[in-house]
């Protein structure tokens, strides 16, 4: 079996689409299309079911999608190998992560890796969190931190934390008053939200119009800076992890308020990687890392659960 072939394979089957896998082996649709079929030929079955609105492995498909992830992932193991001892044994770990996390997660995962395991130099890479998964599924990183599990591609996913979301407002916020506040209560208020192109926010709006609630809202953004500078300019109030405003509370420029009728409101950081890469030495440290990890925010939670296997 040609591997150019096997690859275009394992991407069809991640991304469920020939032109996304296409554009992730940075190819032409045509050519990963051509080296599909050739596979088909060869082994005399149909990998995928394809139909006008999406892609689908076929029976034969999902027999052979885990052989083949255990292949390419033994070889990109010895590939490792080789280029770390062409270094002296020094060995990458790439991350993605958006803006947010890498602020106030990544730092305390690299001092505790840099203690342990001294040989592994750690790459962070700031992304929207759509593309923290493009560039896991293309192989640019080895880990994507996000913030909901993405069943349908097939990855490795393990909650490293957990912690509550707050109403944030100035202290000049008639809010500011109170201890805790009811999500009803948030019908009609300026808000600023996280944007509705991330699953979080799309995640938050469900939660809204689950409870009956449409608050007002002024601007969306995928950025907790841009919306904490919002809120301190008095453009609305908002809804955010309590790691996101820690120093803006220690200073008193923003007040936290407890939301009640909502369930258990909290955000989660979930390590995401490939199931055939797990057993790569940088990938297990990194797992191994984050479950010393101390967390210190208000009312975090540490959960060591996996949500999919």
């Amino acid at each position: 079996m040609e591997l150019h072939n096997l690859e275009a394979f394992l991407q069809v089957a991640k991304l469920q689409s020939f032109s996304k896998a296409a554009a992730m082996l940075h190819i032409t649709q045509s050519t990963i299309t051509i080296r599909v079929q050739s596979l088909e030929k060869e082994l005399g079955q149909y990998l995928f079911i394809r139909t006008s609105r999406k892609v689908e492995l076929s029976s034969s498909g999902s027999e052979l999608l885990p052989y083949v992830e255990q292949a390419l992932g033994i070889l990109e193991l010895g590939k490792q190998k080789l280029e770390a001892d062409a270094t002296s044994g020094i060995r990458k770990l790439n991350i993605a992560a958006n803006h947010t996390i890498n602020t106030h997660e990544i730092p305390r995962l690299v001092s505790i890796m840099n203690q342990k395991w001294p040989n592994i130099r750690i790459n962070v890479i700031t992304a929207r969190s759509n593309s923290v998964i493009d560039k896991l599924l293309s192989g640019e990183v080895h880990i994507g931190l996000i913030r909901t599990p993405m069943p349908k591609f097939n990855l490795y996913c393990k909650r490293l934390f957990e912690e509550e979301l707050v109403l944030v407002v100035t202290p000049n916020d008639p809010f500011a008053n109170f201890d805790t506040v009811n999500i009803k209560d948030l019908n009609g208020i300026k808000m600023v939200a996280h944007a509705t192109t991330s699953a979080f926010g799309r995640w938050m709006m469900n939660l809204f119009t689950s409870k009956g609630v449409y608050p007002d809202i002024i601007s969306e953004n995928d950025y907790y800076m841009a919306i904490k500078g919002m809120i301190l300019e008095g453009v609305g109030v908002a809804i955010l992890p309590l790691s996101s405003v820690r120093n803006e509370i220690n200073q008193g420029s923003l007040k936290t308020i407890k939301i009640l009728g909502a369930g258990k409101l909290v955000s989660s950081v979930i390590a995401a990687c490939e199931k055939n890469k797990l057993n790569s030495p940088e990938i297990s440290a990194f797992f191994s890392a984050s479950e010393t990890i101390e967390r210190t925010g208000i009312n975090s939670v540490w959960d060591k659960s996996s949500v999919n296997h």
